[in-house]
């Protein structure tokens, strides 16, 4: 007999998770540029805050967005992409001490 092997829901995968998880917190500098109205480019701005010392804590700040999108799939039962939420997190939680220790 041949059977179909039932194909793979990119909906609920880890690797939509991962996307999501590592897009969400660069959102954060992304939104205080947009609110601060700065006279300069994005790449600037970035650079600015690097330089400051605050594009780390934005982006950990960022991090709490995948807080909510890993409640938001655990309730819709989607759990191979809050599997790769909490991955990208720690993902950004390595860098980030990396950093912080280099």
């Amino acid at each position: 007999m041949n059977q179909i092997a039932p194909q793979k829901s990119f909906k609920n995968s880890v690797w939509l998770g991962l996307m999501l998880g590592l897009v969400l917190p660069a959102l954060a500098p992304l939104v205080f540029f947009i609110l601060q109205k700065a006279s300069t480019d994005l790449l600037n701005f970035i650079k600015e805050l690097s330089a400051q010392g605050l594009l780390l804590k934005m982006l950990s700040i960022g991090a709490m967005l995948n807080l909510g999108a890993f409640f938001l799939f655990i309730n819709q039962n989607r759990v191979k992409v809050a599997q790769g939420v909490i991955l990208a997190t720690f993902v950004y939680t390595f860098l980030v001490l990396l950093s912080k220790f280099l």
